[in-house]
């Protein structure tokens, strides 16, 4: 996995996440490229596909990381990329399955099991609601955890008490997507 490092708008070091979501936030305009990997390549192609549209968008092709030659683009991969805004510390991701995964660090926490999946098995995991919604659990952070599918399928729509399970973490709120997907995340 390609690590890219994240700058806050002052130029602060703020996290390490995946080289394919600071691609997204850089495509999508939340971030610029502050530096480049010059052994890591994002695409090589062309520059005007076969219906005559141009594929790379004019800011991109303007990137210092990014070579056009003749027609052939080529993209570095971003090594360092700076937010344009702060996140905002009063609103946390939505706790849907993939961002509570990625909260626990695909990790199991039934204290029992605690089995750790890599991201690539994150199939094999669940998001658990602690109080089940049958009997009146909220879909919220603070009833969510993660268990692997085997666990899950033990609890079932009991609570942890009567499945004689204790979690490994107590649950908490995330206050933006790096305490999810950046350092702050992952090493509970």
């Amino acid at each position: 996995m390609i690590a890219v490092v994240v700058q806050d708008i002052y130029g602060n070091e703020v996290a390490t996440i995946p080289g394919k979501q600071a691609v997204q936030w850089w495509f999508r305009k939340l971030a610029k490229v502050i530096d480049w990997f010059d052994d890591k390549i994002l695409w090589v192609g062309d520059l005007i596909n076969y219906k005559g549209i141009q594929i790379v968008d004019k800011y991109i092709l303007a990137e210092e990381g990014v070579i056009n030659q003749d027609g052939l683009v080529l993209i570095k991969y971003p090594k360092v990329i700076q937010l344009f805004t702060a996140f905002s510390a009063g609103r946390a991701p939505k706790p849907n399955t993939r961002n509570v995964i990625a909260f626990y660090g695909y990790q199991c926490q039934n204290s029992v099991c605690g089995k750790v999946f890599s991201k690539e098995e994150k199939k094999k995991l669940s998001k658990d609601h602690i109080l089940p919604k049958c009997k009146g659990g909220g879909n919220d952070w603070m009833n969510m955890t993660c268990l692997c599918l085997k666990c899950n399928t033990k609890k079932g729509s009991k609570t942890l008490e009567e499945a004689g399970m204790k979690l490994i973490n107590q649950p908490s709120v995330p206050k933006t997507v790096l305490d999810i997907y950046g350092q702050k995340g992952n090493k509970r």
